[in-house]
């Protein structure tokens, strides 16, 4: 296989990782106690990202065409160790968590605001990376088109539990 045949997979693997399964993951964690098996399917679909991450990352890297070199490659790696930060915190949640607690740690709003970091730096190096690679338009509209629907959905569950919130009544 040739150099170029290794980033195109690698192209593909992170597509998938960022642009499908990773939103899929907010989305199931927005659901939250809608659906009693919201944290087994994050879990599952958060490690599933990891796991193609570094597939993904495994690709670049045998490529011969120095691609950690470029802002791509930088920038991935940031967001890279960012990815395993975020699973090994929300790994850490997972083992601490206790329903008796009083008040949400600062590792869980951590763990909130860096998963919502990470889709919006994965969109900028996935068309960074489209460009690199000389991707056609498909690319780009997939990618748009995925990341309106997924936005649309989390904006929606988030609109639905402010409103749901503000229009019950407090328990005395």
């Amino acid at each position: 296989m040739s150099s170029w045949q290794f980033l195109d997979i690698h192209g593909y693997t992170s597509l998938v990782a960022f642009v499908f399964v990773l939103p899929l993951s907010i989305v199931v964690v927005s659901l939250g106690k809608r659906w009693e098996l919201w944290p087994v399917a994050h879990i599952g679909l958060a490690t599933t990202v990891v796991l193609l991450a570094i597939v993904s990352a495994a690709f670049a890297a045998v490529s011969r065409e120095r691609h950690i070199d470029t802002v791509h490659g930088k920038v991935g790696t940031v967001l890279y160790a960012l990815l395993v930060l975020e699973a090994l915190v929300g790994l850490f949640i997972s083992l601490k968590w206790t329903p008796e607690r009083n008040k949400t740690p600062f590792r869980d709003k951590f763990h909130w605001w860096v998963g919502r970091l990470i889709p919006v730096i994965s969109f900028g190096i996935c068309f960074q990376g489209f460009f690199i690679a000389a991707w056609g338009i498909w690319a780009y509209a997939i990618s748009v088109v995925m990341w309106f629907i997924w936005v649309l959905i989390y904006g929606t569950l988030a609109y639905m539990k402010v409103t749901r919130w503000s229009s019950e009544s407090p328990t005395l």
